[in-house]
């Protein structure tokens, strides 16, 4: 009788354990799957994988050959994943000096333990060494495209520029040529779908 119980102690329990972890996984993956996936959507975006390829204006010359004169280019990006740094004191003191930034503003940075902290845009090739040698775990570097401009300030009046747009998770044309033609050239935005990236 006893040996009855305890195996029905024991089935009750197994089953009790799988019923609990069958409506955890149907809580995370149905009712907080928008979610989780609008946050992962936001990340991404955020990191610039979301983000459309801007299109190029071209200039015509008297011969009319087609020169770029807004266009995109690679440039070295450092980044953070706060939530990665495993001594943030030392992460401080090693990388303030190596990226320019007063060692309050970065320390205040890497204690949001976010997953994504843009440090350095268009960062130099020395900066770039130096955190390479450094090997901070949680500090990264990449790259990401940024506009262009080769003929620098001039017609600088007639092509405009590009800044931050008005929800700050994006950039758009800002007078001139890049603000008249943002439609056409801001393109279209990628997407997450089946848990992949689709860049558009």
């Amino acid at each position: 009788m006893i040996h009855r119980f305890r195996f029905s102690l024991v089935v009750v329990t197994f089953i009790s354990a799988f019923a609990y972890l069958g409506v955890n996984l149907y809580y995370l993956q149905v009712e907080k799957g928008s979610d989780y996936l609008a946050k992962a959507e936001s990340q991404y975006r955020l990191a610039g994988l979301l983000e459309a390829a801007r299109g190029t204006i071209f200039f015509t010359d008297k011969n009319r050959n087609a020169i770029p004169a807004a266009s995109n280019r690679s440039y070295p990006v450092i980044f953070a994943v706060p939530s990665a740094i495993d001594d943030i004191a030392e992460a401080v003191e090693l990388l303030a000096p190596a990226i320019g930034w007063e060692k309050e503003k970065l320390r205040s940075t890497l204690n949001r333990r976010s997953t994504y902290e843009v440090l350095i845009k268009k960062a130099t090739d020395e900066q770039v060494k130096i955190i390479n040698d450094l090997q901070l775990k949680g500090v990264y570097v990449d790259s990401q495209e940024f506009r262009f401009y080769p003929f620098h300030r001039l017609a600088a009046h007639l092509l405009g520029f590009v800044g931050p747009s008005s929800e700050n998770i994006s950039f758009a044309g800002k007078y001139g040529v890049e603000a008249f033609y943002e439609s056409r050239l801001s393109g279209k935005t990628g997407e997450i779908k089946d848990k992949k990236i689709r860049r558009a």
